[in-house]
């Protein structure tokens, strides 16, 4: 049993910032698109200027935030990625590898979430947008 725990407080050791930046961010998303799936209920039959408008613009902040929350998955995959080469065990590569995976289901359960209402009215809302101001100058 002390070789078991030995060998991951050493598994946690090497790749600590990893371990606690991929926890902390599964945190925070999976609470995230728990709200964004209950938000997006709301906007049911609704159409694309109701939805961009609801709540006082509050879809603008579920847009921007999906945003922020994908730049910061980028990040974690970049720095994961750049800081590889300080990893000696084949055991870590293993639990980072998995740890990557983890972190692109999120990813793409965040973008899918978004993508309902939201994003479909953004796109609209800013064409149509671009539009009339383009038509009239």
């Amino acid at each position: 049993m002390n070789k078991i725990m030995q060998y991951f407080e050493n598994v946690f050791h090497e790749i600590k910032l990893h371990t606690l930046s991929i926890i902390f961010y599964c945190i925070v998303n999976s609470v995230y698109i728990a709200k964004l799936n209950l938000y997006n209920k709301k906007l049911e039959g609704l159409s694309w200027l109701e939805i961009m408008t609801y709540n006082q613009g509050s879809s603008w902040y579920y847009l921007f935030f999906t945003i922020f929350l994908a730049i910061l998955a980028v990040l974690i995959i970049y720095l994961t990625l750049k800081n590889r080469y300080n990893i000696s065990y084949i055991q870590n590569w293993i639990i980072l590898f998995c740890y990557l995976i983890i972190l692109i289901v999120n990813c793409v359960f965040l973008v899918n979430a978004i993508n309902n209402p939201i994003l479909k009215s953004a796109i609209i809302f800013l064409l149509v947008g671009g539009g009339i101001i383009s038509s009239k100058s």
